[in-house]
């Protein structure tokens, strides 16, 4: 038969703090619980809830010991078989998802240093919308929004500015996801 969706894309929000997530006001998460699955209690990360073992491990449905990231040293790529073996895809962030996909994989790093904290994911965004329109043989779209999980290394996971760092991401994910309906692939696309 014919594929439900033509395209997947996975939206990470990079060091999101489950308890203080749900305190926040996050309208884009609100509407999305209302017409999406999502669970009450969340989902429970890998040991120890490191950025590239757990990215790892969302690219394979594997647990560290498997797909040999362990932690976010230097030098750990996949072993495993993941997605992007499978499909054609492109993986979005900062630099660290370049440190664990296989060099063969697609990725594309924005530059810290030259766009900012506060610019990265706005970026992101941008590449990953053009790469919808443009990239059709492109299947699986992995972005990941860093700025929350930054701010909480500099400021702390209940500050004020980490708080807003996921205010703003709902805010971008809920423009990304408008933009999706007005250019008319949300019908076909899995978010």
């Amino acid at each position: 038969g014919a594929p439900l969706v033509q395209r997947v894309v996975v939206l990470n929000i990079d060091g999101a703090r489950k308890d203080v997530f749900d305190s926040l006001n996050l309208p884009t998460f609100n509407r999305l619980k209302a017409v999406s699955a999502w669970h009450p209690t969340g989902l429970e990360t890998v040991y120890r809830a490191l950025t590239n073992p757990a990215f790892a491990s969302i690219f394979t449905g594997t647990i560290p010991t498997i797909h040999g990231v362990r932690d976010n040293n230097f030098g750990q790529t996949i072993i495993t078989e993941g997605l992007p073996d499978l499909v054609s895809a492109i993986a979005y962030g900062s630099m660290h998802v370049k440190h664990f996909c296989k060099k063969y994989w697609e990725t594309k790093i924005v530059s810290l240093p030259r766009h900012s904290i506060y610019g990265s994911d706005d970026i992101m965004v941008d590449w990953l919308k053009d790469d919808l329109l443009h990239r059709k043989e492109v299947r699986l779209f992995v972005a990941d929004f860093s700025e929350a999980d930054f701010l909480a290394h500099a400021y702390g996971s209940k500050s004020k500015n980490y708080k807003e760092a996921l205010q703003r991401i709902d805010l971008r994910i809920g423009s990304f996801m408008d933009w999706m309906e007005d250019v008319g692939l949300m019908k076909d696309t899995a978010i």
